[in-house]
């Protein structure tokens, strides 16, 4: 067998002993400043200089992120994502929780124009709101965006939120294809880290499930195992919200909460449950949400 050369000598830090070292001049900083890495030291003072809470909605949606809204088809994810979108481009509470306003883009490719006309009044007169905001940018059927397109207009805007509605209409092959699912992730989470942009990805569950149960007593990560297509669509989002109906018997006096909205970070755990009640028009179109406290007082009434 023929002899392996020595291992060269491990890079090292210059001796702190030495007064006249210059660290800039070592090999390892150069590589580390080359390869954009931080030590212990400065990722602690770079984070120590991080807003306390910049979150776009207080303890729901964080910044440079991609999320996911799962839900069974018909139980209003598009409108409440509207509300979302609407809430922080006004910079108005959602669901009472406080936003940072900003520009947001929504590009649904399931509803026509002439539907997102509609959700969009309603939500603006339940938001309380005189005229839709300019920083309400929104992205028809009509046009669909490929991913290039939608690369390109957040680079170019650095929106706050941008909603895409629905990952499936939006890219069918990552339902099906983990290798893609996973690829398309990180992609958008590139660009939502070089723009400050949060993206929520609105998602379907699959079909014949039992739906309205588990969601309120049980944890969120559970239910959410019940998304259509792959686990990666979950497992690789940072923070997954799921929106399901109450089981029938929580659901006992008229104006009580008949929605569940629950979630899970990837890196903190469970958020929610929040109960929510949809508010209806005269016609029975849902026109908003609101958010009950889950307080005994309320929840005994129920």
């Amino acid at each position: 067998m023929p002899e392996l050369p020595p291992l060269s000598r491990p890079i090292t830090l210059p001796t702190p002993l030495d007064p006249t070292a210059d660290p800039n001049n070592d090999p390892f900083v150069k590589l580390k400043k080359q390869f954009g890495m931080y030590s212990g030291d400065e990722m602690h003072g770079i984070a120590r200089q991080l807003p306390a809470d910049n979150h776009l909605v207080a303890g729901l949606i964080p910044p440079c992120s991609v999320n996911l809204l799962v839900g069974d088809s018909g139980i209003g994810k598009s409108p409440m994502a509207f509300q979302l979108a609407l809430a922080v481009a006004a910079g108005v509470p959602f669901l009472g929780l406080p936003v940072r306003t900003g520009k947001v883009v929504v590009a649904d490719y399931e509803n026509h124009l002439r539907d997102v006309h509609r959700i969009v009044g309603q939500q603006r007169r339940h938001l309380g709101l005189q005229k839709i905001p300019d920083s309400f940018l929104f992205w028809p059927l009509s046009r669909m965006p490929e991913f290039e397109d939608m690369e390109s207009i957040v680079k170019m805007l650095a929106p706050e939120l941008v909603v895409i509605d629905s990952l499936r209409a939006f890219r069918p092959e990552m339902e099906s294809d983990s290798v893609v699912a996973v690829q398309q992730i990180r992609k958008l989470r590139a660009i939502a880290a070089s723009r400050g942009t949060a993206f929520l990805l609105v998602h379907h569950v699959r079909k014949h499930q039992l739906l309205g149960t588990g969601l309120e007593d049980g944890h969120a990560l559970d239910w959410l195992r019940r998304a259509a297509g792959v686990r990666a669509l979950v497992n690789q989002t940072d923070v997954r919200l799921a929106l399901a109906r109450r089981a029938p018997d929580k659901v006992r006096t008229e104006g009580a909460a008949d929605l569940v909205l629950s979630g899970h970070f990837r890196t903190r755990g469970d958020v929610g449950p929040f109960l929510i009640r949809r508010i209806w028009d005269a016609d029975g179109e849902p026109v908003g949400y609101e958010r009950i406290e889950a307080i005994p007082a309320i929840i005994s009434k129920e």
